[in-house]
């Protein structure tokens, strides 16, 4: 089965937090303290430790209360309340660095810190400029649900918006406008180098950075029902992986990314397991200077890249359409590309790949429906009932999956579609009327 392909070297605390509902069940720390922010400004803690999230001016901000969490958090856990609001980060950053100025440090320690805000589209971080936006330490364990991370930057360093080295959850949570440095540096949104779970959440648009303008994977990511879209790098637009490293993408959407080199939507090194996935629309060798590949995905040579159900189509390669993929690909279950042979594809299973009958059968990156933007299928597309008609559509762990990237049910029709999007035929939104 697919499975197989995940290394038995990941340890049994990282398989437990890439569970899918691990970033819904982590947002829970029935014991932690509760600090509520009630302050937009940027103003430290007056007295670090005493349990109480206090400035000098008597508020509580968001700083105070991370470094209140930062204490409280090695005996009981912390969750911060934030509400609706933009909150700027107007402190400078400085040496050292820490919780006191720059940008917000969850320091090591556990249990659980979490921030929760009231929607990403209302509940906004925003490093203007100044630093990246948060930093998890090795050995931390955060959550953030429903809040947006945007305005870091940095010159040329590690995650523009997000440096994760700790176990960390997001859950509807958007990280959009960040950049790492566009000579050396890597991960504009995020620069994960530990274990983290991406739920529900829109990474894009408008991050940027040498190296993997979305995500930069040094660890173990799940991506599952999320939208990576709209960012821009030298190499790896959506998505970049190092060697020996690993990632999940289940009931996702990576589309219009672009790299300036080779891997506009994702550049694989490591081990990447792929489920009912679209990845559509990105594009590599973005300057037209030729030499570059891969406008979906570019496998290097140390990468093995999976595939089961999934949708890679409408890519390109500067002025050659289609490119959707280059390196070597593993098959499982249906895919569907824009052409025949796109790329080195080795079939592992009774599955099949084919042709998209027509890209002009995928929708707009837009509101379908769900937490997240995706591509519906338009009636027609051979991707509606493509999927695996004997395993059917099934998550890392072989569980059949309930829904689609909206939340929406599959499996509508004889088989489940190939992709993040289940469509559903117009009878199924006609009213019952009773007689």
């Amino acid at each position: 089965m697919f499975k197989k392909f995940i290394p038995l070297a990941i340890c049994g605390l990282a398989l437990l937090a890439l569970a899918p509902s691990a970033a819904r069940l982590a947002l829970a720390s029935p014991s932690s303290v509760t600090f509520t922010v009630n302050s937009p400004l940027d103003r430290i803690d007056d007295n670090v430790g005493d349990g109480i999230c206090h400035t000098a001016s008597g508020t509580c901000t968001l700083r105070a209360a991370v470094m209140e969490a930062d204490v409280a958090s090695s005996t009981a856990g912390a969750t911060i309340i934030l509400p609706a609001g933009i909150y700027s980060l107007t402190i400078p950053a400085a040496v050292p660095d820490g919780p006191e100025n720059g940008d917000l440090n969850l320091i090591a320690g556990n249990p659980m810190i979490s921030i929760v805000g009231a929607g990403a589209a209302s509940t906004i971080i925003d490093a203007n400029q100044n630093d990246r936006v948060l930093s998890v330490q090795k050995g931390r364990t955060a959550s953030l649900s429903g809040v947006t991370l945007r305005g870091g930057s940095l010159v040329n360093d590690y995650g523009g918006g997000i440096n994760n080295n700790g176990i960390l959850a997001l859950d509807r949570v958007t990280v959009s406008g960040n950049d790492a440095g566009a000579a050396d540096g890597t991960g504009g949104g995020i620069e994960n180098g530990g274990v983290m779970t991406v739920t529900e959440s829109t990474i894009g648009p408008d991050n940027t950075a040498y190296y993997c303008a979305g995500i930069c994977n040094d660890g173990t990511l799940l991506v599952d029902r999320s939208t990576i879209a709209g960012n821009h790098a030298s190499v790896g637009g959506g998505i970049y992986q190092d060697p020996y490293y690993h990632m999940f993408l289940i009931n996702s959407t990576i589309s219009h990314n672009s790299a300036i080199g080779d891997g506009g939507g994702i550049f694989n090194n490591g081990t990447a397991n792929v489920y009912n996935t679209s990845i559509v629309f990105n594009s590599a060798d973005s300057g037209n200077a030729g030499g570059s590949y891969g406008g979906g995905v570019d496998n290097g040579n140390f990468g093995t890249f999976n595939l089961r159900n999934t949708l890679v189509a409408g890519n390109n390669s500067g002025n050659t359409y289609p490119d959707d993929c280059h390196g070597t690909l593993g098959t499982y279950g249906n895919n569907l590309f824009t052409q025949a042979s796109p790329c080195t594809l080795v079939p592992a299973d009774a599955g099949t790949t084919g042709v998209l009958n027509s890209v002009a059968l995928l929708g707009p990156l837009a509101d379908n429906g769900g937490p997240t933007q995706t591509h519906a299928l338009l009636a027609g597309s051979n991707a509606i009932d493509g999927g695996d008609p004997f395993q059917g559509c099934v998550d890392n762990n072989s569980v059949p999956l309930a829904t689609d990237q909206r939340g929406f049910p599959r499996v509508v029709g004889a088989s489940c579609d190939i992709g993040a999007f289940e469509y559903l035929p117009p009878a199924a939104f006609l009213p019952i009327v009773l007689r």
